[in-house]
């Protein structure tokens, strides 16, 4: 993820395009068998355009509620 997102950094370099780590979110979806990783997921962060991107346990997209269970 975190190579993805550098890349994206870069390529908006190029082209003077910003990218707004607001409007970013993540969401892990963690097996039963292994919901004791999740807080350590906790630890995890994504930047992007000089910005960390939020941790969610649900987002609304298209008007479809996504979400997961946390640990």
């Amino acid at each position: 993820m975190r190579k993805l997102l550098s890349v994206c950094d870069e390529y908006g370099k190029g082209f003077s395009i910003k990218f707004n780590a607001m409007k970013f979110k993540w969401l892990a979806v963690v097996p039963r068998k292994r919901r004791r990783l999740s807080s350590e997921l906790d630890f995890c962060q994504f930047p992007v355009g000089g910005y960390h991107v939020d941790r969610v346990s649900s987002f609304v997209h298209l008007g479809h509620i996504i979400r997961t269970i946390m640990a």
